[in-house]
């Protein structure tokens, strides 16, 4: 009896989880990323130590060839330090914000669209560390300094997993 029990509990628990899983429903708020671009760790560090004044710590650091980046309140904050290449074509951009949608190429090539009509330049920009199926960023003229990007929910994401900080 007490076997049937624990079988039964067991199978309930790995429904539940791979429900919560496929369905999304779970109690970790995921919608968006704020994103912060730095061109040395120097200068990402004093926005850190100010961080850590103030008592916030990073959660994780996920670095990819690209791309190394600092992640606060498990990546609502992203502190980025990008090389010089992925830079320039994104325009030099100081911030960003990323959402959170099922589809990053579907949202980009929508978003592409409403550029498009509107007459407004924009390029799309992927890391190569991270897969676009994953994450698709974009740079507009129109947009100086900013980035406007499109990701899957934090545990849906393709590539290497973030390394608790």
């Amino acid at each position: 009896m007490f076997l049937k029990l624990t079988l039964g509990a067991l199978g309930l628990a790995g429904w539940l989880v791979a429900a919560i899983l496929y369905f999304d429903i779970v109690p970790l708020k995921d919608d968006y990323s704020f994103v912060m671009t730095y061109a040395t760790t120097s200068e990402r560090r004093a926005h850190m130590d100010i961080l850590a004044a103030n008592g916030h710590q990073p959660t994780h650091r996920l670095i990819t060839p690209q791309v190394d980046r600092v992640m606060y309140d498990n990546g609502r904050l992203i502190l980025n330090v990008v090389d010089k290449e992925m830079l320039s074509k994104m325009g030099d951009p100081s911030h960003g914000l990323i959402v959170v949608v099922k589809d990053p190429i579907q949202a980009m090539e929508r978003a592409q669209r409403l550029f498009s009509r509107r007459k407004i330049d924009s390029v799309v920009v992927t890391d190569d560390g991270v897969p676009p199926s994953s994450m698709q960023l974009t740079a507009s003229s129109n947009m100086p300094g900013r980035v406007f990007g499109f990701r899957k929910w934090a545990f849906k994401m393709e590539g290497p997993p973030p390394e608790r900080w």
